[in-house]
């Protein structure tokens, strides 16, 4: 079974909190989805799920995982259908000297902008050190924004 699958099948478990519920809707056994559930389980290092009398619940580890398969799933779906996922955002720090920041960085990094359309408009965060600071920050693991 492939990952994908498993995570259709647990992120519909997670929806309906129900073993018998799940494995009638996805025409499985429900022996079936415990083997799969316990699999992902050893997978992730964590219980999923809390079985009990009155039925199941997310653990804070299920609720988790619950978001990441989501995550994953409209990923796959993105991919598969040929839709691009070219998402990618957020803070680029570099730590360098200010002559690098000058002449070295504008060329290095022009492959990237026109690479990531979403990063034309993106600010970019340069973090300018003297070179003898930016060594010892570096290697003491002290990054100042």
């Amino acid at each position: 079974m492939q990952d994908h699958d498993q995570y259709r099948l647990f992120l519909h478990l997670a929806e309906t909190l129900s073993f018998t519920r799940t494995a009638a809707d996805c025409h499985i056994s429900p022996a079936t989805l415990s083997r799969t559930v316990q699999r992902l389980e050893t997978a992730t290092g964590h219980r999923l799920l809390e079985r009990g009398p009155h039925g199941v619940s997310l653990t804070h580890h299920g609720r988790s995982f619950r978001r990441y398969v989501a995550e994953a799933l409209d990923l796959w779906a993105c991919y598969h259908n040929g839709d691009s996922v070219d998402d990618l955002s957020g803070h680029l720090r570099v730590f360098a000297s200010v002559t690098a920041c000058e002449s070295l960085l504008p060329d290095l990094l022009a492959p990237l902008r026109s690479t990531h359309p979403l990063w034309r408009s993106c600010q970019l965060c340069l973090m300018i050190l003297i070179v003898a600071c930016c060594c010892s920050a570096v290697l003491s693991g002290v990054f100042v924004s």
